[in-house]
């Protein structure tokens, strides 16, 4: 419990503990147990002091020192205690600023304040309280650990020495502690004294009175950035002092002598040299020139260990040094956390590692081809291509710190025309850190928008990135608990964690957003009679199982408020309840391992079909043989999702409002100053009619009306076509992306929904723009995890019927965008339960782009454009393949199949053989009289037949396809095809139909299929020649 109370529940736990709440369940054990030696040691040699204060915890005291007008503060604490475990990791050493304030007896700051120097006594190092804002200066001493910005390590060790400090404390100066034996100064902590290193430059010539040379505001500026741990590094040289590897500036310089015979002015920009220098140059003569990327040999990269442990998003990393790779070969501990990515060998997806460090120009190694400093490929699919669009992308949206040895550099400046920062106003946080330069290139990195950092990139990585740093702790923090959550997925939440999180419910509900938590806690919803129909059917008697209670409805019928409504009446009743919605991105095996691991009782699943064929055995499961209350909603027409025999508690959600339930909702509209068109009405009853009439069609449009006084669909295109083109792109993309045909996931994130409008070309400041407005207006909404949502999910299907439908160009360009992004992403992945490909999967989907209503040479096209990402899928060629089987296209859909085939697995693969037959079955129908043709339809009979036996119940496709298409293809050959096989033939088909009745009987479309052509199987007989036996 003690390991427990100081890891996991420590945010909870830590302010009663320095309030003294815990001192019998935390304080004592901690004594008695953990540092039991240490105490029965201090009982043997402790001795009164005058003055000595005791702290909270072991180890932990104050004294003042007071000597000629002049004092010593010493003050020793317990760094070590959270690490109670003997794995336990080094992050959780720390002093907070109440255990100083529990060491001291009083402020922290008050108390150093009364002193010219406080020494902070540690055992071990770890974070520390900002100490920047102290009216003194203090000094962290530490007995282990690393040594960085904020702690100063003694020797330790079988070889160390004892080390001796002098501290000048002489009057007029500021106090300053001397190593006697090597003659360095020690950097101290407080107000803000330049180290050595950082002294403050003799004023030349170019200064200017305009500039804000402050560094101390930069620097709180940049850790703000930090903390929140969505910032992006950027580097094009360094980061290491003299010696390290030579810049891009540099090696331009060097091939270009070599590759042109002299140097050429002005020198051309290094993607240009590249080239010349890989026709000109032999491949020893160009590898030469490249191993002066590489660091000296057995060189530590401190500066480059201290970047891997500081808390980025990203390292977009132009060098194309060896130095990140060497610091993680060095430190096994870093390649835990991060990971290295070449840009020209691996494109982007799943983060692998909190910290990714993109080698955009590769990484020089041991052998030739590892680095390209050339152009950008402009092939979408190629890696590269990917990787300089996904980090314009990121530096749009994201607080980013670049990184350069000096301001001057071509090098730089190419990339920060690369970001689009060259004239930026109103851009997201920016830093630059480099030397001072020339006051131009100040005035140019003012214009960029960068705030200057005028340190040296090794300065700054070794003195400004202490690992105790607070900011820069949290920001560690949220990036492990970011990458944490994308490793976890999202599964069954509790009610009462999301009440607890819940933001103050808003009138936002009752124009058109979806309901929150907050909305259902200060009822901003009301409650309707759908809840108690809820409460009814989940209602059981002691002893009695827990029904399955199913809600369905159509879109925008209030399914999803009734469900929290319920939730969290059963919360508020002390019950256990798990909660699952469109957010979820793990298994369904996972959730329910998720919800016996949690013991609840009762369990609430909004859009049941998301889970697709597994929708049913999933409600079950969660039943636990009635042991917990399942409530799952459905749209109306994803029904045959669910098993074809399965019968939960049904309840309405289509019912007509009654009376009372009309007027708690005009109580609410009132309430909340949004009675619009209802307001001409006086008195109740005329309300209450008028309210009825608008209701009929649905209460999202009921709602909308209302609050607008425009009809539903004429409101939700009367928005769109207010919006610019580039609002437009971003919004149909989200509606198409989020509405019943796709609806794979909730929401696109930022950055891969600028990607996806973007596309081709990288994405610009108007993008994000025209995406930010969206957001300003409320047709987007930013979710907690920061993706972006239409605002509700009945208005993105009403943008996708009543508006691009109407415009099938902007329909086919917005679904050709989004395949070929997802293309890309998912070109790697095999698991087809993984997010991204189970939306690429359904983006692909032949039955979506029949949906779509598209023209078949435009279905073609978009299929073209993810040709590149996916030629080597076999998933690609069957939806291609099965396509064209739709629409009658044979030929093309034969030759797709067999490019299938030849993809990794496709010859085994079910669906891949059962289409293929599908096509035999379907020309053999359409030319009865071809003797090749049939002979290729027996066959696939008897390769579906083949399918059945080996998937059974898995393969209710291949069941369907057998009966339909055998029996018409039975039905056009009665008088061509032999007597016997024709005979033979309706046997097996027959057998296969029986079984598929008993294997397949909760499948909608086979057990429709089975009932309309079993009959007419059963009454063909043999035309053909030959006599049967």
């Amino acid at each position: 419990m003690l390991t427990k109370a100081l890891t996991g529940m420590w945010e909870q736990i830590g302010s009663e503990l320095w309030s003294g709440g815990l001192t019998d369940d935390v304080v004592r054990p901690l004594e008695s147990e953990v540092f039991r030696d240490f105490q029965e040691w201090h009982q043997k040699v402790y001795h009164v002091i005058p003055g000595r204060h005791a702290g909270l915890l072991p180890g932990e005291s104050a004294l003042r020192w007071e000597a000629d007008g002049k004092s010593i503060g010493l003050v020793t604490v317990n760094t070590v205690f959270r690490m109670v475990s003997a794995d336990a990791d080094d992050g959780l050493a720390g002093c907070a600023e109440e255990q100083l304030r529990c060491a001291v007896g009083e402020e922290f700051d008050t108390w150093a304040g009364s002193n010219d120097l406080t020494l902070l006594l540690a055992g071990h190092t770890g974070s520390l309280p900002d100490l920047s804002g102290l009216p003194s200066p203090v000094l962290p001493l530490a007995g282990s650990g690393d040594e960085d910005a904020l702690w100063h390590v003694l020797p330790h060790g079988a070889d160390s020495v004892h080390q001796l400090l002098r501290v000048n404390l002489a009057r007029g100066t500021r106090p300053e502690v001397t190593d006697i034996g090597t003659g360095h100064t020690l950097a101290l902590q407080g107000p803000r004294f330049p180290t050595p290193e950082q002294a403050p430059a003799r004023a030349t010539q170019d200064a200017s009175p305009q500039e804000d040379c402050e560094e101390g505001p930069l620097l709180d500026a940049f850790y703000q950035q930090a903390a929140t741990g969505r910032m992006v590094l950027v580097l094009v040289s360094g980061p290491e002092a003299n010696g390290g590897p030579i810049d891009t500036d540099e090696l331009n310089r060097r091939l270009a002598q070599a590759a042109f015979g002299a140097m050429p002015h002005p020198i051309p920009p290094l993607k240009e040299t590249w080239a010349a220098a890989r026709e000109e140059l032999t491949p020893q003569q160009l590898e030469h020139h490249l191993q002066a990327l590489r660091g000296a040999p057995g060189a530590f990269p401190q500066a480059a260990h201290r970047l891997l442990r500081s808390p980025w998003w990203r390292i977009y990393d132009f060098t194309g040094s060896d130095t990140f790779a060497t610091a993680v070969a060095q430190n096994p501990k870093l390649a835990e956390t991060v990971s290295l990515v070449n840009a020209g060998q691996a494109g982007p997806g799943d983060k692998k590692s909190v910290v990714e460090v993109i080698a955009m120009n590769g990484t020089v190694g041991n052998t030739s081809g590892t680095v390209d400093f050339g152009e950008i490929p402009v092939n979408g699919s190629d890696p590269r291509n990917l990787w300089f669009r996904q980090f314009q992308a990121e530096v749009l949206i994201r607080p980013t710190l670049f990184m350069a040895l000096s301001p001057d550099s071509a090098a730089l400046w190419e990339t920060l025309a690369m970001t689009g920062r060259l004239s930026g106003a109103e851009e997201f946080p920016g830093f630059i850190v480099t030397s001072d330069g020339t006051l131009a290139d100040r005035a140019r990195l003012r214009r960029a928008s960068l705030s200057h950092i005028r340190q040296s990139p090794f300065t700054f990585s070794t003195h400004c990135l202490p690992s105790g740093h607070q900011s820069l702790i949290e920001g560690q923090r949220l990036l492990a608990q970011s990458y944490a959550g994308e490793l976890k997925g999202t599964g069954v939440a509790r009610v009462a964690t999301l009440v607890s999180k819940a933001s103050k419910g808003s009138r936002g509900f009752l124009e058109g957003r979806d309901a929150e938590w907050g909305d259902i806690i200060d009822k901003v919803a009301a409650e309707l009679s759908m809840k108690d129909a809820l409460e009814d059917a989940g209602r059981t008697s002691s002893g009695s199982r827990a029904p399955i209670v199913l809600l369905k409805g159509s879109a925008g019928s209030g399914k999803t408020t009734a469900l929290m409504q319920y939730a969290y009446r059963l919360h508020a009743m002390g019950k256990n309840v798990g909660w699952v919605d469109r957010d979820v991105s793990v298994s369904r095996r996972t959730i329910e391992a998720q919800a016996r691991e949690h013991r609840l009782n009762a369990i609430f699943i909004d859009d049941v079909d998301i889970f697709g064929k597994q929708a049913t055995s999933l409600l079950k499961n969660l039943s636990n043989g009635g042991q917990t209350l399942v409530v799952a909603a459905i749209r109306t027409t994803r029904e045959n999702e669910l098993d074809a025999t399965f019968t939960p508690d049904i309840v309405q959600a289509d019912t007509p409002l009654n009376d009372d339930d009309l007027r708690k909702l005009i109580k609410v509209l009132k309430k909340n100053g949004l009675l619009g068109i209802l307001k001409q009405h006086r008195l109740p009853h005329q309300r209450i009619n008028t309210l009825r009439t608008i209701c009929e069609k649905s209460l999202l449009a009921a709602m909308i009306q209302v609050v607008t006084g425009e009809p539903f669909e004429a409101k939700i295109r009367s928005e769109f076509q207010q919006l610019d083109s580039g609002q437009r792109a971003a919004y149909a993309t989200v509606c198409l992306f989020e509405s019943a045909l796709i609806y794979k996931q909730r929401g696109i994130d930022e950055e891969d929904l600028l990607l996806i409008v973007a596309s081709p070309a990288a994405p610009t400041r108007r993008h994000r723009d025209a995406v930010s407005q969206l957001v300003r207006m409320g047709m987007l909404v930013r979710a907690a995890d920061g993706r972006l949502r239409c605002r509700q999910r009945a208005i993105a299907d009403s943008v996708v019927d009543s508006v691009l439908r109407a415009n099938l160009d902007q329909l086919a360009s917005v679904a050709r965008h989004l395949l070929v992004f997802y293309a890309a992403r998912a070109r790697n992945i095999q698991d087809n339960d993984h997010p991204i490909r189970r939306a690429m999967i359904r983006l692909l989907s032949h039955s979506l782009m029949r949906d779509l209503k598209l023209p078949v040479e435009t279905v073609r096209e978009i299929y073209d454009a993810a040709h590149d990402s996916l030629q080597d899928d076999r998933h690609y060629w069957l939806q291609r393949g099965s396509f064209e089987l739709e629409h009658g296209h044979l030929r093309i859909a034969r030759n797709h199949l067999e490019t299938a085939k030849g993809c990794d697995g496709g010859e085994q693969d079910p669906l891949v053989r059962t289409t293929s037959s599908a096509i035999h079955l379907k020309a053999a129908a359409e030319a009865p009289k071809n003797p090749g043709l049939e002979s290729a339809a027996v066959n696939a009979v008897h390769d579906l037949h083949a399918v059945t036996k080996q998937c059974g119940a898995s393969a209710p496709h291949s069941y369907a396809i057998l009966a339909r298409e055998g029996t018409k293809w039975l039905d056009s050959c009665i008088s061509t095809l032999a007597a016997q096989v024709f005979l033979d033939t309706k046997t097996l088909i027959l057998e296969v139909i029986a079984e598929g009745k008993v294997f397949c009987r909760n499948n909608h479309q086979f057990m429709d299929i089975a009932a309309t052509y079993e009959p007419v199987l059963k009454k063909l007989l043999p035309k053909g020649p030959g006599v049967p036996l």
